[in-house]
């Protein structure tokens, strides 16, 4: 039991990362498109934007998803995931 303990929190916590790691590159992209100057280059940051922006709600129904179970699991009122990406659960 241990160990699947420790392979949800491990993977509890790549989520979080992935989630980070893609709303930074919605930032990133979205600065990006604001200096753009070549047009080609434009249409292939929006493109890469708005996959971007995808990653992000899988991730984050992901995270909600897992979020219910636990909750659920625990029957406890679910909280926000913004409240478990500052404060993983333990």
């Amino acid at each position: 039991m241990k160990n699947n303990k420790l392979n949800t929190d491990h993977l509890a916590e790549l989520l979080y990362q992935a989630l980070e790691t893609e709303k930074g590159g919605v930032q990133i992209y979205t600065t990006a498109l604001r200096f753009a100057l070549n047009d080609d280059l434009r249409e292939e940051w929006s493109k890469y934007l708005e996959q971007t922006k995808a990653h992000v709600q899988i991730v984050s129904d992901i995270l909600t998803g897992r979020q219910r179970s636990m909750c659920r699991a625990r029957r406890v009122r679910p909280c926000s995931p913004v409240q478990h990406a500052v404060h993983p659960p333990e």
